[in-house]
């Protein structure tokens, strides 16, 4: 009788032990290579995210004060309306004075203009400017600006068609009028002017841990034209001497991505908002130097 080859119980065991721990460490590559793919992911998310909030920013910045055509202007710069102007709010005309304006480290609590609850600590941002292109034909609930080299004045549409000033259209621009904010829940918000106040707001980004806006003022000692002025920071100007002195605007934004693909912010990973820098490949600092180059806000020499 033939003898019979085979493997005996301890050799199966061994190559059953070996054949699952070359399965788990497959799988485990598998493992750590998709995780490194979604921080990819992750990290291009909020640098996309932070790209799109300060090309909007960027933008509306540059257009701060710009109001039309307008003749030598000395505005009294310290004599500000309300961050929630309304048309019902007094002297309409006081918006020029204030075409770059803000709030430095929103407290607890606090509100956007009657929307959402701010984040608190944050920073918020106004910018008033004007159409860039005349007006060719009158909207209805829309708000103008009349620039002429004698006079300055913020229209309302109906007040246009009253008075028959629709002679196409007579140096008439769009009013704008812009609240970018960050709330509780670490949505970046626009609220845009509609129809002689704010509109209710809009997202434009999740993820937003914070946002800090710091004004760069030109020295007493430089002129304001020269290409070495030296540069002085604060949180926000004060008085007309200040406000008349502002440069530039460097705009900051904290961003972090969701853990799981989800945007609770219970789900988001956590940033140190005093970090000068990012941490964690799902964290980013973004940071922008914007030039104020239109000269409403530089009247006060």
């Amino acid at each position: 009788m033939a003898r019979q080859a085979g493997f005996s119980l301890l050799e199966l065991l061994l190559a059953a032990a070996l054949g699952v721990l070359i399965c788990w460490a497959m799988l485990d590559i598998n493992v750590g290579a998709l995780r490194v793919m979604k921080n990819i992911q992750r990290n291009q998310q909020v640098y996309e995210s932070g790209r799109l909030l300060l090309d909007i920013l960027r933008s509306e910045v540059r257009l701060a004060g710009f109001f039309g055509r307008v003749g030598a202007r000395k505005p009294a710069l310290s004599d500000r309306p309300s961050l929630c102007f309304r048309f019902s709010h007094g002297d309409v005309n006081k918006v020029f004075n204030a075409p770059i304006d803000g709030l430095d480290n929103a407290p607890a609590g606090s509100r956007g203009c009657g929307g959402k609850q701010l984040l608190p600590g944050s920073d918020v941002l106004l910018i008033r400017h004007a159409d860039t292109r005349v007006a060719t034909a009158i909207e209805a609930r829309r708000d103008y600006v009349q620039a002429t080299p004698k006079a300055l004045a913020l229209i309302r549409y109906n007040d246009i068609w009253a008075d028959e000033l629709t002679v196409c259209c007579q140096g008439f621009r769009a009013y704008h009028q812009q609240l970018f904010f960050v709330t509780e829940d670490h949505v970046f918000r626009r609220k845009r002017w509609r129809r002689g106040s704010f509109s209710a707001s809009e997202p434009l980004a999740e993820g937003v841990d914070n946002f800090q806006v710091l004004y760069a003022l030109a020295s007493d000692e430089v002129p304001l034209t020269g290409a070495a002025a030296r540069l002085q920071y604060v949180a926000l100007p004060r008085g007309d001497l200040q406000w008349s002195r502002v440069r530039s605007v460097q705009l900051s934004l904290w961003l972090s991505a969701p853990i799981d693909g989800s945007v609770s912010a219970s789900s988001r990973a956590p940033l140190d908002q005093q970090a000068l820098n990012a941490q964690g490949p799902r964290q980013r600092v973004m940071r922008l130097q914007v030039n104020v180059p239109n000269v409403a806000i530089q009247a006060v020499q």
